[in-house]
């Protein structure tokens, strides 16, 4: 089981997730077989101090299959300043 963080997007609804600390989220096979998330505040950083855990739940002998479009990693120049 992996965890990624993100809001969720899924067939014709948007789910808006409280940005305030976390935007913790379970994705349910049993709900729906596929679907679309974006993190918070996309394509703007994380608020600062975010923490984002997204699980993903297959039953049975089903997998999840993730497909980034889209991918960045970001490090602020204070993250880095703050490390040396």
């Amino acid at each position: 089981m992996k965890a990624i963080s993100l809001k969720r997007k899924v067939k014709s609804f948007l789910i808006e997730i409280d940005q305030t600390k976390s935007c913790n989220q379970v994705f349910s096979s049993d709900i729906s077989k596929n679907g679309t998330f974006t993190s918070p505040k996309y394509p703007d950083p994380y608020p600062k101090n975010t923490n984002c855990v997204y699980q993903f739940n297959g039953s049975g002998k089903e997998r999840v299959q993730i497909i980034f479009t889209d991918f960045d990693l970001y490090i602020s120049s204070e993250d880095v300043s703050s490390k040396e």
